[in-house]
This record gives C-alpha cells, structure tokens and sequence, in this order.
C-alpha cells in the first residue's frame, strides 16, 4: 500500500494536532502522536487513529 491509497485525517489531542494516515485495516494505520512512536502499533491502534476510524465516511456507529 502507498502513501497515495490512504485516507489521511488530522485529529486534535492534547498535545497537539496529529497526523493520521488510514489503511485498509487497524494494522496498517499510523499517527504521529508519541504513544504510537513508543509502541507502533504493538499495543493497538492509539485513540487518534480510532477516532478518524470512527469519523472516516461509510464507518459504522
């Protein structure tokens, strides 16, 4: 998958505003938030990449 086939949303946390890049799943999401920078996806998603998930067209509520 390449940076072109993603769904991109910016998503405002505490600490700032981040950077999240959708894939196709859970698994191939990424944020700039420093909690993923620490676990990368090996703890789950973090809360910014489950909010654009949920707030991504056609998601279901």
């Amino acid at each position: 998958m390449t940076w072109a086939d993603r769904a991109h949303a910016t998503v405002a946390g505490q600490g700032g505003v981040y950077l999240v890049a959708l894939g196709a799943d859970l698994a191939e999401a990424t944020c700039t938030c420093p909690w993923y920078g620490r676990h990368h996806g090996a703890r789950g998603p973090c809360k910014h990449v489950l909010a654009a998930t949920l707030a991504r067209p056609g998601a279901a509520a």
